[in-house]
């Protein structure tokens, strides 16, 4: 599950790194990280924020 997880957790640094077309904080975020030239803390911030999703479902207070 966890490798499942990861998997779709790069993905979607991929394509917000392609797409970088968000707006708000998480954009501001990304976009911040990316100019920064940090891939590697994109690519770990996607994945904890893809653990706290599942650990915090939606409905659930974090």
């Amino acid at each position: 599950m966890l490798a499942v997880m990861a998997s779709w957790n790069f993905r979607l640094a991929v394509a917000v790194f392609c797409v970088g077309e968000w707006e708000g904080t998480v954009d501001l975020h990304f976009r911040r990280t990316l100019s920064c030239g940090h891939g590697l803390s994109l690519l770990v911030t996607s994945f904890l924020w893809g653990l706290k999703a599942h650990a915090f479902p939606a409905g659930v207070a974090a």
